[in-house]
């Protein structure tokens, strides 16, 4: 009698079975979140390394624990522009302008590439009444954003001599600072426009054929977000 009740109070002081087995799965389940937790971490990285390549803009800070986080204000910036660029790539579609408007993204911001056949006579510098909606609609999807507007001025190689243009700086410089006042027009704050006039000196091809020539003819609108968008 005197061994069993000993046996049976060494066993009482021990923890009970079905603890042991909790405490074991309790390990198992700890494990368990911290490799959801790494992999999350992983994710998040690839995450942010997308975002960052986008527009070749980084909307980024450091906090004063080292920890690189995401301006929210950009983040959020980024996605109004993203829903513009889908309503006016359906304009482009809409109105058949598929072969005179491409939208792409570039190391800068988004640019909006435009064919001069759109936007202006040959040899002139005065918007078409149909480049003026095409125009109102740019204005339109970024009047509520922060960004700069930057108008790109192109010509081809073929020289002008006119009282007006002497050459293909001015005729490319004016056209661009028309195309701004008209962005004016429709709501876009002068303090975020800019108008730049390259004339033959930056084509996308080599002007050796006349379609060549016609693809450098062109306007390109820069969009870019300025420094303090992305703190």
């Amino acid at each position: 009698m005197l061994r069993r009740e000993g046996k049976k109070e060494e066993e009482a002081k021990g923890a009970p079975g079905w603890m042991v087995t909790y405490g074991d799965l309790m390990s198992l389940l700890l494990t368990f979140f911290v490799l959801i937790a790494s992999f999350s971490s992983i994710e998040l990285a690839k995450f942010k390394q997308a975002i960052g390549s986008f527009l070749g803009a980084l909307g980024v800070l450091e906090s004063d624990r080292g920890r690189i986080t995401y301006s929210e204000t950009f983040v959020s910036y980024q996605s109004s522009l993203n829903r513009s660029l889908k309503q006016l790539s359906w304009y482009i579609y809409r109105e058949g302008l598929q072969n005179m408007v491409s939208v792409y993204k570039s190391k800068e911001g988004v640019r909006i590439r435009i064919g001069n056949p759109l936007l202006f006579e040959l040899g002139r510098a005065e918007v078409k009444p149909k480049a003026r909606e095409f125009l109102r609609e740019i204005a339109f999807m970024l009047a509520d954003l922060p960004c700069e507007v930057i108008v790109e001025g192109h010509t081809d190689d073929l020289p002008i001599h006119t009282d007006k243009f002497p050459s293909n700086w001015e005729l490319s410089a004016v056209r661009a600072v028309n195309v701004v006042k008209v962005l004016m027009e429709y709501g876009i704050p002068p303090s975020r426009l800019a108008a730049v006039g390259y004339g033959e000196f930056r084509p996308l091809k080599p002007n050796d054929s006349e379609q060549h020539r016609a693809m450098n003819r062109r306007a390109e609108i820069l969009i870019r977000w300025p420094e303090e968008a992305h703190e």
